[in-house]
């Protein structure tokens, strides 16, 4: 059947307008096509800048259900040019004309990393959209930016009343005291689930490393009240921080004489031989009172495997040497209680803001049951309100059959599984697209392979 001329809509209604011809693809035998160009927000990068998306779908009706397969380009002049031919102009033709990726919305898509630079080591994202990283999506080595993937394809690859992606990213600390330790932050919205994948043996012989967490329950013990520890603490916060602005001061000068941005990350190295410069007695001073300030905190034992559930409104930091996959919620939202370098992302830190907040009793590790289904074990390690994880062991030669009505990412740990002709290794990931679902994960491997499920929650009618 002959193209369907480029309809000019908005994105709020190109969700309707593919249903419509979803619905006559499931009518009608043969293949319906459609091309559509629409507005979107560019809110990664700059909120008031929008850019124009064409989309070109081939929709159809098979023996296994509704077949969707599309491309997406910010060229919209170039696909009007080529529909505008006066023949049919199939799919992959225009995926070769524009140099575009086709999308196949029934087929598990790979995700792309954006390594992101912090003071501490790097983060490795893998469903960014935001200003500091955008990851892509797609297969045999042909991507397009995710967003634009979310946006063109709607509710099928994402699910009904969906409307983000679970940020899935590595955090990588540098294998160095107080160089790879993270940010002692909480948050109120975010919520964060982490799984320990490599403790640095130099750093921590043992094979425990540690997440600084919560406050010191012995020193709590000591003050009349909380109020009296939140204000002792506070106090200590505030003396260090004094004498980390004056260091960084130090620091800022010789960035500036190295022709360095003053919120450009710079390496451990280059830190460590900037210090050298500063005042010996600055530098006692700093050690002290960090150390004072770190006897408020506890430090808690991580191993390879452990599953660190980050609640709300309990302050927390990673410790150096210590990778982790975390799963998150999808927002750039943090009160920064203290930090032993110079913060990047903002002026200040947030410290009373924060102490307002905060919990100040321990962490407890959550506990979790054990699932036997289709010959795997799966055990639910994270509940929260806006999305679930699952840590699933596959045997060689086992086969899950995964379900649902939403996307889902997967994220190999162990061995390698494979969902139809998409295999995934260790710390690479795939998202599932809703319309994909049911699909079989499958463990061609001869070992056994370890892997992580999130899914996300439709909200709650309100």
């Amino acid at each position: 059947m002959p193209e369907t001329p480029i309809d000019a809509i908005t994105l709020e209604q190109l969700p309707a307008r593919l249903a419509t011809a979803s619905v006559a693809a499931q009518q009608a035998a043969g293949t319906i096509r459609l091309a559509v160009t629409f507005p979107l927000t560019a809110y990664w990068s700059d909120p008031a800048t929008e850019i124009h998306l064409a989309s070109f779908y081939e929709i159809e009706n098979s023996a296994d259900g509704l077949q969707l397969r599309a491309l997406v380009t910010d060229q919209p002049e170039l696909l009007q040019r080529a529909l505008a031919s006066g023949r049919t102009v199939g799919l992959m033709e225009l995926g070769q004309m524009l140099q575009t990726p086709i999308l196949d919305c029934n087929s598990a898509f790979d995700l792309q990393t954006v390594a992101i630079a912090k003071p501490w080591g790097k983060e490795i994202w893998y469903t960014g959209i935001e200003q500091r990283g955008v990851c892509q999506i797609g297969s045999a080595g042909s991507y397009c930016p995710l967003p634009w993937a979310v946006a063109a394809l709607s509710d099928f690859l994402l699910g009904q009343d969906i409307d983000s992606i679970v940020l899935l990213k590595i955090l990588d600390p540098l294998p160095e005291p107080v160089y790879g330790d993270l940010y002692f932050e909480l948050h109120e919205i975010k919520q964060e689930v982490y799984i320990v994948t490599h403790v640095d043996a130099g750093c921590w012989p043992n094979g425990n490393g540690a997440i600084r967490i919560s406050f010191d329950q012995n020193k709590r013990k000591t003050y009349q009240s909380d109020a009296e520890f939140k204000k002792a603490y506070m106090a200590a916060v505030a003396h260090y921080h004094q004498v980390r602005e004056q260091i960084d001061a130090e620091l800022d000068r010789q960035r500036q004489h190295h022709g360095i941005g003053a919120t450009e990350v710079v390496s451990a190295a280059l830190t460590r031989q900037w210090l050298a410069a500063v005042s010996p007695a600055l530098r006692a001073n700093e050690l002290t009172l960090r150390q004072t300030m770190d006897e408020f905190t506890a430090l808690y034992p991580l191993a390879v495997g452990d599953v660190i559930v980050i609640p709300q409104l309990l302050p927390h930091a990673l410790q150096h040497g210590v990778r982790t996959i975390e799963f998150q919620t999808p927002v750039y939202e943090r009160q920064i209680v203290s930090f032993a370098q110079k913060v990047l992302t903002q002026s200040h830190w947030d410290t009373e803001a924060a102490m307002q907040l905060t919990q100040l009793d321990p962490y407890v590790a959550a506990e979790f049951d054990i699932e036997h289904m289709d010959g795997c074990e799966s055990s639910q390690i994270v509940d929260f309100n806006d999305f679930s994880v699952w840590r699933v062991t596959v045997p060689t030669g086992a086969q899950l059959r995964l379900q649902g009505t939403s996307y889902k990412i997967l994220m190999v740990i162990t061995g390698a599984v494979q969902i139809g002709g998409a295999l995934c290794r260790p710390e690479q990931a795939l998202l599932l697209p809703a319309l994909a679902l049911p699909a079989l994960l499958e463990n061609i491997q001869a070992i056994e392979s370890v892997v992580l499920i999130a899914e996300p929650k439709v909200p709650k009618a309100s």
